[in-house]
């Protein structure tokens, strides 16, 4: 016989194996289910690619729609897709609608590389609704990221040790904001941030780290294998969640046995939710009890989060648990039947945007032209680091500096000046234009004596000679 320790879980288990007999053994490490056994991977991954995208307006006129908006002359879902591929994963679901099934099928179906994800049109547009109806898909833990979020490949495997070793229902990511990103949000009015509270303490629970924030090397996790984690990263329990697309609120209600219970809780408002869940498969048998608008972010997560305060199946709520919600959203009677869970917030410093507005879409583009992160543009790398596609003609008296991306069959003409800017397929810049810090859609005209700075030019635009953008 075998006695499995899962770290962290309990700090008791030493008491418990002396009082074994001795045909039992302790395993220190964490044993996973192999794929061999199980017939798929410990945890597969879902890609929400079916939102409208209306804060990308105008981007997502004449046929765009938001998965297929070119970044750096890829489409914004295939950064996901790589992200999920080069971690190893090999079940993968894309959840699109009626909108964007068809252009999202059609460059899944044609796209080259050992991961091929399985495209499902769902009826409805609310995000945990769509979970719903592929809940006879889910085999067990699953990844949800959406196809807006831009992320390094360096937090998933620290993500799953979280999940894994709290038992958490709901693991979140959350990205400190840095001062410069706090300023930019701030002048940005249209722009809303999330609202977060969090419990620091689980940090000191037992004899190691929950987070495992101290490893350093790359694992595997049942045939997905993840880059290793920076060591800033933690985890911490979450309490409350007030995502930014939610409705605007200008105070909340903190109760006293909260307090009582949680003494180091910290609210933040410099916290980036990145739209990348773990949820425990048994979290989709509570989408049903949801209200009438059923989101991850405005429903499922703070309906689960509230839940960890209501008493197990079978006991009866003591007056301080049933006084302990943070706030009255959710009738408390309905988790009278739900098991007991903890929602966690893994926070990370390494790169992750939302490219969910212009001025995100802008500035990720500079990004990963720039090489700020390990995402490669579309085209092939010139000497000087900037990247052009197939059937280019650019003119030799054409200064190109580092950071720019030129779409295929773009003819760039005489004396023109580009820098960190992204020019998509089928362009036409003429003589003496400058281009600085911009994102030319397909399709572009731009005339003679041209100067474009900090725009974002859409597809078949012609700007005429003499014009300034800036």
């Amino acid at each position: 016989h075998w006695l499995l320790r899962v770290p962290g879980r309990d700090p008791r288990w030493r008491k418990r194996t002396q009082a074994l007999s001795l045909g039992f053994v302790c395993v220190s490490e964490m044993a996973t289910p192999s794929p061999a056994v199980t017939g798929f991977s410990e945890f597969q991954a879902v890609i929400l690619a079916g939102g409208n995208g209306r804060k990308l307006y105008p981007l997502v006129e004449f046929g765009n729609v938001k998965p297929m908006i070119p970044v750096c002359n890829r489409p914004l879902i295939s950064y996901q897709i790589e992200l999920l591929e080069k971690s190893g994963f090999t079940e993968v679901i894309v959840l699109t609608t009626g909108t964007t099934h068809d252009r999202v099928a059609e460059y899944i179906s044609s796209r080259e590389g050992p991961l091929k994800p399985t495209v499902v049109c769902t009826n409805s547009y609310e995000s945990a609704d769509s979970l719903a109806e592929i809940a006879h898909l889910i085999h067990g833990n699953f990844f949800v990221i959406s196809c807006d979020t831009i992320l390094d490949g360096t937090t998933l495997q620290n993500m799953a040790d979280v999940h894994r070793t709290t038992d958490a229902g709901v693991t979140v990511l959350l990205h400190p904001l840095s001062p410069d990103e706090m300023t930019a949000s701030s002048k940005a009015k249209s722009e809303k941030r999330d609202l977060v509270a969090l419990d620091s303490r689980v940090l000191r629970e037992g004899s190691r780290s929950v987070a495992g924030a101290d490893r350093s090397h790359s694992s595997s996790t049942s045939g997905a294998s993840f880059y290793s984690s920076s060591s800033t990263d933690r985890s911490q329990q979450l309490l409350y969640f007030h995502p930014a697309d939610s409705a605007e609120t200008t105070k909340f209600r903190l109760k006293r046995s909260l307090l009582t219970r949680h003494p180091d809780l910290t609210v933040h408002y410099d916290m980036l939710d990145g739209h990348v869940y773990i949820f425990s498969k048994w979290a989709l048998d509570l989408i049903p009890d949801l209200p009438d608008t059923k989101s991850i972010q405005r429903s499922l997560i703070p309906y689960m989060i509230l839940n960890q305060f209501q008493q197990t199946e079978g006991s009866e709520a003591s007056q301080s648990e049933k006084d302990f919600a943070l706030i009255d959203d959710y009738n408390s009677s309905n988790f009278s039947n739900i098991r007991r869970n903890r929602c966690f917030a893994y926070i990370s410093d390494v790169y992750c945007k939302r490219c969910n507005n212009l001025r995100l879409f802008l500035e990720v583009n500079r990004d990963i032209s720039k090489g700020n992160m390990k995402y490669k543009p579309s085209g092939k790398q010139e000497a000087k680091r900037h990247y052009v596609g197939e059937h280019v003609e650019i003119s030799p008296k054409t200064a190109m500096a580092t950071g720019s991306v030129i779409g295929s069959n773009t003819k760039i003409g005489d004396k023109c000046s580009i820098k960190s800017s992204v020019v998509g397929i089928n362009c036409q810049i003429g003589n003496d234009v400058k281009i600085a810090n911009s994102v030319l859609m397909d399709g572009c005209i731009v005339h003679e004596n041209t100067i474009i700075q900090n725009s974002i030019v859409c597809s078949g635009v012609v700007i005429n000679e003499g014009c300034t953008a800036k």
